[in-house]
């Protein structure tokens, strides 16, 4: 079968769904998927709705988890870390598309090791990729064929990006600032773990909507 017939429709569509908006989406960076939404709602648990507070978004892709962030916080802003080009071109379309202000975003291009904002943040939240580099030849046409690798591949046990930025984050958030991932299915033990040696305190857990292990919070102390 040609590789066109496993095209997501999302992209054939050029948009999807997330919470009660919409965002544009297309090859450029990865589909939102409404089992993300389980890391916002945790996110905003952390977040009172009267307060200004700062939001960063690492690996933001299309922008949806922060977008969703600032639709639910008016008096929040935030800013999402994206190293992929082709990925900030879409996070800028969306910055526009979805806020009613949209200067409340601002979309930093590089990695999140270059990026210096860290102790601004009231909250940092991640889908970072996770999926181990050995499993990626399985996954379905409609992932492997058309989502961005980078996106995807977590290294050779997933966990690459989660010891990056919680070192990161051990070394520069400030204290009380909060951290939220998602997280692969299977992997609540080991990254709970990577959290709690850097000195992280409060680990919070949340479900997707099919009853997975999907999202974790902690506090940088």
């Amino acid at each position: 079968r040609l590789a066109s017939e496993h095209k997501p429709i999302q992209h054939i569509i050029g948009e999807t769904s997330f919470f009660d908006f919409t965002v544009q989406t297309d090859s450029r960076a990865l589909i939102p998927r409404h089992d993300s939404e389980c890391v916002v709602e945790l996110a905003l648990d952390q977040i009172p709705e009267d307060q200004n507070v700062f939001v960063a978004d690492l690996g933001t892709g299309t922008g949806v988890l922060l977008l969703a962030i600032l639709k639910a916080r008016r008096k929040a802003r935030g800013v999402g870390v994206e190293h992929s080009a082709q990925a900030i071109e879409l996070a800028e379309m969306n910055r526009k598309y979805v806020l009613a202000k949209p200067d409340r975003m601002s979309v930093f291009h590089g990695s999140w090791s270059d990026w210096t904002g860290w102790e601004q943040c009231d909250v940092i939240l991640s889908n970072p990729p996770y999926i181990r580099s050995d499993v990626i030849p399985t996954l379905s046409p409609e992932v492997k064929d058309f989502e961005p690798l980078d996106a995807l591949d977590g290294g050779a046990d997933g966990l690459t990006a989660y010891r990056d930025i919680i070192g990161l984050g051990a070394k520069h958030m400030k204290a009380g600032a909060h951290l939220v991932f998602e997280i692969g299915y299977d992997q609540k033990k080991a990254v709970s773990e990577l959290l709690s040696d850097a000195g992280f305190k409060d680990l919070k857990h949340a479900q997707d909507l099919g009853g997975n292990d999907r999202a974790i919070s902690a506090i940088k102390t």
